[in-house]
Parts: C-alpha cells; sequence; structure tokens
C-alpha cells in the first residue's frame, strides 16, 4: 500500500466514521421523532375517549340526581307531568338533546324536549332492567342512552332516560384537534372519513371500546383516525430523503460537513435526550415542558421550531388534563367541591391524623326547610339558595378548610387542626351570616352538626357519622342551632 493511499484513508476514514455517527445519530432522532409523535397521538387518543367517557359521566350524574330525590320520585309515581316537565328540561344540553320520563308500564310521563308530547308507549329501548347504558335508534336517530329504573318508597314507579344523539357535530367535538377524525357507523348510520384523507397520510387508527349493554344495536364501530399534518409529512420526507444529500456533501466538503452535523446534532441529541427520560418516566410532563423551553431561546436553529410544537402539546395536554380534574371534582350547580373531592380531602386528613397525631373536624350544614323553598318558590329560586348559602361558606372559612356540597341541600366543612370548640364557633359565624340577611326574599336558616376526629377513628365515615348525629340533634332541637356530638347523646 502506497503513502499517498495511507494518507488519504487516514484522511478519509475519520470522516467516514463521523458521517456513519452522523447518520446514525440522524436515524435515531427520527426514530425517537417517530415514537414521541405516536405516543402523543396514544395521549390525544385518550383524551377523545375521556372526552365520551366525560359526556356519559354527566348523564349518569344527571339520571342519579334524578334517582335520589324523593320529589322526582314521587312525582314519577303520581304521574305529575308539570313537574317532571320542568326538571328533566334542565337536563338539556347541546348535546343532550333529549330527556324522558316513563312509567313502570312504558307510558311516557314526559319529554324534556318536548312539554306537549307525552301519553304514548315507549318502546324502542328495554325497560326491564336497573340500569341502561348503551346505543339504540330512538325516532330515527342513533344515540347514545343511560337509563336507570326508578323507585318509590321500594316500589318500582317507572324510569328515567337521557340521550345523546349521535351526530357528525358530536363526533367533531369529541375529536376536535385537528389533526383526528372520528367516524361512527351502524346498520342504518354511517358517517365517513373526510376525504381528504389518504391513505399516506393516515398515521395511526383506533377502535373505541364502549362498554355498552348487550342489547344495543348491533355492529356498531367507532373509528378514531389520526392523519399526518403538512409538517409532518415534510418531516417524514425529510427522513427517506437525508441521506444521499449528507453523503453528497460529505464527499465535496467533508470538513464542513462534520462541524455542521456537530453543531446542528448536538441540540438534537439533547433533545432526544430529553424525550427519553420523559418516556421512562424519570421526569415530569412539567419538567419536560420546562426543559423543552431552553431549545426555544437557540437562535438560527431548527430545533426550536420543534420545541415550540412540543411545548404547544405538552399545553394542551395539561390544559385538557386540568380541565377534566376540575370537573371531576366540583359540584356542577354551586361551584364548591363535590362529594367525590371531599370523600378524599377525608381519607386525606385520616391518614395524616393516625401518621402525625393531629386533629381536625367536621362540620355538615343543612339548610332548613329547603323543601318547602322549592314548594313555594320554585326549584329555580332552590337552586339559587344552595349558591348563594355555598358563596356565604366559601367567603367566610379559613384558608385551611375545605368545603363542598354532601348531598341535596346538606354542605360539608372539613377544618384542619382544628378542635371542636373552634370548629363549633366556625359553624356558629357560619349560621349567623347566613340567617343575616334574605337570600332570593327568602329567610334562610340553617343547622349544623359538628363532629371532631379522636384516636379511635380508624376510617372518616365514624367522624361524619357523629356529625349527621349532631345535626339530626339540631334539627329536632328547633332547627337553626349548632350542636356538637358528645357521647352522652349531646
Amino acid at each position: 500500500m502506497g503513502l499517498h493511499v495511507k494518507v488519504i484513508l487516514t484522511a478519509i476514514l475519520p470522516f467516514l466514521l463521523a458521517f456513519f455517527i452522523g447518520a446514525m445519530n440522524i436515524n435515531t432522532f427520527f426514530k425517537t421523532q417517530q415514537a414521541s409523535l405516536y405516543k402523543n397521538i396514544d395521549l390525544k387518543s385518550k383524551i377523545v375517549y375521556e372526552r365520551v367517557e366525560d359526556h356519559i359521566n354527566i348523564m349518569k350524574i344527571m339520571v342519579n340526581n334524578f334517582a335520589n330525590s324523593n320529589e322526582n320520585l314521587s312525582a314519577v309515581f303520581l304521574k305529575d307531568n308539570d313537574h317532571l316537565f320542568k326538571i328533566i328540561k334542565n337536563y338539556l344540553t347541546p348535546f343532550i338533546q333529549k330527556s324522558f320520563v316513563l312509567s313502570a308500564d312504558g307510558l311516557v310521563l314526559a319529554r324534556g324536549h318536548d312539554e306537549y308530547f307525552f301519553g304514548d308507549f315507549f318502546k324502542t329501548i328495554p325497560t326491564e332492567k336497573n340500569e341502561l347504558f348503551g346505543i339504540y335508534d330512538v325516532e330515527g336517530k342513533d344515540s347514545f342512552v343511560y337509563g336507570k329504573k326508578l323507585y318509590y318508597k321500594s316500589q318500582y314507579v317507572g324510569s328515567i332516560f337521557l340521550l345523546i344523539p349521535i351526530t357528525k357535530e358530536l363526533l367533531q367535538d369529541f375529536a376536535k384537534d385537528g389533526d383526528s377524525v372520528l367516524t361512527y357507523s351502524s346498520a342504518t348510520t354511517t358517517y365517513p372519513l373526510s376525504s381528504k384523507l389518504i391513505d399516506d397520510t393516515v398515521l395511526k387508527n383506533y377502535k373505541l371500546n364502549l362498554h355498552l349493554d348487550s342489547s344495543s344495536l348491533q355492529n356498531i364501530d367507532f373509528d378514531l383516525t389520526f392523519y399526518a399534518s403538512e409538517e409532518i409529512i415534510d418531516l417524514m420526507k425529510i427522513g427517506k430523503q437525508i441521506y444521499l444529500p449528507l453523503l453528497f456533501a460529505f464527499l465535496i466538503i467533508p470538513f464542513v460537513v462534520f462541524g455542521v452535523l456537530f453543531f446542528h446534532l448536538k441540540p438534537y441529541t439533547s433533545l432526544i435526550d430529553l424525550l427519553k427520560k420523559f418516556s421512562q418516566k424519570e421526569i415530569s410532563l412539567k419538567e419536560l415542558y420546562t426543559q423543552c423551553k431552553k431549545f426555544s431561546y437557540q437562535k438560527h436553529h431548527e430545533i426550536k421550531n420543534i420545541s415550540r410544537a412540543l411545548e404547544g402539546m405538552i399545553e394542551a395536554t395539561e390544559k385538557s388534563l386540568d380541565e377534566l380534574e376540575r370537573i371531576s371534582i366540583t359540584d356542577t350547580l354551586t361551584r364548591v367541591y363535590n362529594r367525590f373531592k371531599m370523600e378524599k380531602v377525608l381519607t386525606r386528613e385520616i391518614k395524616k391524623s393516625l401518621r402525625k397525631q393531629t386533629i381536625f373536624s367536621v362540620i355538615i350544614l343543612d339548610i332548613d326547610f329547603f323543601k318547602s323553598i322549592n314548594d313555594t318558590y320554585g326549584h329555580m329560586i332552590g337552586d339559587k339558595v344552595l349558591k348563594q348559602v355555598a358563596q356565604k361558606i366559601q367567603a367566610n372559612i379559613r384558608d385551611t378548610d375545605w368545603v363542598g356540597r354532601w348531598g341535596g341541600e346538606e354542605f360539608m366543612i372539613v377544618c384542619e387542626h382544628t378542635n371542636e370548640q373552634e370548629a363549633y364557633l366556625l359553624a356558629d359565624k357560619m349560621r349567623k351570616i347566613i340567617n343575616s340577611e334574605k337570600i332570593e326574599e327568602t329567610n334562610v336558616t340553617v343547622s349544623l352538626g359538628v363532629s371532631q376526629y379522636n384516636q379511635n377513628d380508624t376510617n372518616w365515615d365514624q367522624v361524619v357519622t357523629r356529625a349527621d348525629d349532631a345535626l339530626y340533634i339540631a334539627k329536632n332541637s328547633g332547627r337553626d342551632s349548632v350542636k356538637i356530638f358528645r357521647s352522652q347523646n349531646v
């Protein structure tokens, strides 16, 4: 081998190695980007599914609220169309477009979407099951249906059903991120994919599996299709075409290519490492967002565009997750916490008290004669009373207190690091504040029960039961009072 050959080989081999390493890094980058893209698609598919579940859960909450009201059950028993229409009309939303209350023999007692259409027999949906969720052809339209049997004093008196018609607008609302299409097909209805989709732009397909009743329509499919945006298509083309230009550039100007590759690949490698850490759960979504922001400040570098795109996706994801969490823990009428959240607070306080030997107290507040307010002034005024009582409580609790709607006209306050005497003073303060002025021209009084956690308690039911017992005594002592639970019946 001649000297010139050795010199040439010695000069070229390092650049060949650099080219090979650069090519491998680029390949790794695109694979990681692809994995990140599909991971984001998986996350978006879960968000779409959660939106569907959210609509279903809203129907369930409304149906259960109706079924848990003795006043509503009495109206079904008495076949009071006026009362039933007023109630179920309020359950209608832009998506929940139909509501029915049936008698035990299938007679329509009220339609929330049509005040004057009742008295016919409704046979499209089976009514023999205690609880039902499925997709049925109702009045010529495939619809999500959730229903429940109603029992008044242990007697089966009828059923309530809420319907969400399956429309193009509904499917578009479920998949509203701009890069996905949700389609629905059954034996009678088909909403096809958008004509703009072609095979080359489809990234991934999912089938939404909903737990439907066996009596639902058969051969139903929900297909969620994600397609590539123009930016992603361009990125894919670059991935396919980048090797030949790199090889050509390496043969012409190896030193320049080496420097350019080193300059450009270093930020990409750092971003890849960051994405790997997130995929391996070594960092949180918030930490990923913070680290990505650093790449946005790089001047004259393509990495900032990818980083900003990632930031946008993370922000949208966090916003959706925050909104879902807020909805899941907030009472829709009063805007204070709901029972689900308050049970979590109680569970946390019990664990903290057992671990740190601390105390807390529970106050249960009940609006006196609330049923009479509803009967006398109507449910709209009743709802306003609930809202304003909740606002007064919220405005006058301490920073360490938690307030939520426990059920019906009952509210709960959980007081951290508070004994029963301090809780009593807070409860009496609430009583006086609420009694001090009329609410919607109505004199509103409240009764309150107070209980303190003690070392023998192993779960929150015990504390709440004592507070409830104290409330019962306050109610039977003339109302408009505060009672503390005592071991000797207060």
